[in-house]
């Protein structure tokens, strides 16, 4: 048997539902005139339900069988100021921004800060979106979607989160100023992450090595890995510029090599560094016809597929060399030495053998000591005295290469050493007098 529809009273119009998608109607008479109306809900959408449809059609026709013109008009200014309220409210919702997809929209990629406008190098943009994905990662996991959902409470939770899995606290301010400078980027305010404290810790950076460890590695290593170390070393590169570099930055004589370190890369400023005669050695047992491309390739492309792998591999080659790698403090594990290692201690072999400052900035490719660098710069005569001094500081990373240049001056030495003993003593005194 048929569910008999249910009837709504004299005057107050037929509710009814058409069409596939069951839409609710009213119909009603009015000043003699029939109606027909789509019923809609609070946020404007088609109502499908009968319960909601019936308290439509109330209101409506509550407004419209008023019984004077001044309760009907009182009607409509409530429902007027009930309909703008929920477009503000919607409104508000279509401009709020999704916390997963605010990176699409505002890219941390610009340094902007008083009088500097500057794009960010790629991979400083890198660490920056890894910074903001801990924080996408945190409010998916606390059900947050909307930016505009977190308040000065919310951040200090976040905060207090990265803190409790072992980060320092230098990784932990760097983490809140990217979430800081996102929400001022997308123009949110409050910002939730602008009066957060900082977490107190002290500024440490990579320890230098002593000669002797620089020693083990280079017994410890071979081929592009030995490589790579030379290059961290004698040239001071950092491990992206090391692994990155093509012999088309060496020169052909392999006394220098030029390239645009990734850090400064937004300057487009070229490093020129000069060669010493021990990283010189590593690049000349590398074949003349093979110098194409990436100096260490293998290397170059496990890089750019995932840098943690190579970084990695490099830390247990510093094991295998006996060389202690990170201490524990407070319960959290700190990174003593690793590749960056190397470059500190270039720059302290040379600061010890008295390469001025800036002969060593300008070698290092360092933007600060602004003041000091309009006074003073660096030369030819400044980089090859500092390529140099680290050089004095023996046969580093360059077991099992040979210079070939050296071993026939060696060779001459020898030759040189057996004809004295062996010729006319009148003819060595004439080679003698020659020399002098």
């Amino acid at each position: 048997m048929a569910k008999k529809k249910q009837k709504r009273a004299h005057g107050q119009g037929r509710v009814h539902a058409r069409g596939k998608a069951g839409y609710y109607y009213l119909e009603y008479r009015n000043e003699g005139k029939r109606h027909h109306r789509r019923l809609l809900d609070d946020r404007q959408n088609p109502i499908t339900n009968r319960p909601a449809a019936e308290a439509a059609a109330d209101k409506i026709m509550r407004a419209i069988r008023a019984e004077d013109v001044a309760q009907k008009q009182r009607i409509l200014l409530t429902e007027a100021a009930s309909a703008e309220k929920v477009a503000a409210d919607l409104k508000a919702e279509a401009n709020r921004h999704r916390i997963d997809g605010m990176w699409e929209s505002h890219p941390y990629t610009r340094a902007n800060r008083g009088d500097v406008d500057r794009p960010l190098s790629a991979g400083t943009v890198r660490d920056n979106r890894s910074q903001w994905s801990k924080f996408v990662a945190w409010a998916d996991a606390e059900d947050t979607t909307f930016a505009e959902s977190v308040d000065h409470r919310a951040a200090e939770r976040f905060r207090q989160h990265l803190i409790g899995t072992g980060l320092s606290g230098a990784r932990v301010n760097v983490i809140v100023a990217t979430c800081r400078v996102m929400y001022a980027l997308s123009s949110i305010e409050p910002n939730p992450f602008a009066d957060l404290k900082h977490c107190a810790h002290e500024p440490r950076g990579r320890e230098a090595l002593t000669p002797a460890e620089i020693r083990a590695l280079g017994e410890k290593s071979s081929g592009e890995m030995r490589m790579l170390l030379a290059i961290g070393l004698h040239l001071a590169l950092r491990l992206g510029d090391a692994v990155r570099l093509t012999w088309e930055s060496v020169s052909p004589d392999l006394s220098t090599v030029e390239l645009v370190p990734s850090k400064t890369s937004y300057t487009g400023k070229k490093l020129t560094l000069a060669v010493n005669e021990h990283m010189r050695a590593v690049l000349a047992s590398v074949p003349a016809n093979e110098r194409k491309g990436r100096v260490v390739p293998r290397l170059a492309a496990r890089y750019e597929k995932d840098t943690g792998t190579l970084s990695r591999d490099i830390q247990n080659v510093f094991i295998a060399a006996g060389i202690k790698t990170t201490e524990v403090v407070d319960g959290k594990t700190r990174v003593l030495r690793g590749f960056h290692s190397l470059r500190h201690s270039a720059l302290t072999f040379a600061a010890r053998n008295g390469v001025p400052l800036h002969a060593l900035k300008a070698f290092a490719g360092h933007s600060n000591i602004a003041t000091l660098e309009r006074y003073l710069h660096a030369d030819e005569e400044d980089r090859r005295d500092t390529a140099a001094a680290i050089a004095s500081n023996g046969e580093l990373l360059t077991t099992g290469a040979e210079d070939p240049t050296a071993k026939a001056e060696a060779a001459d030495r020898q030759r040189l050493a057996e004809l004295a003993e062996t010729l006319p003593i009148a003819r060595v005194r004439q080679l003698l007098a020659d020399c002098s």
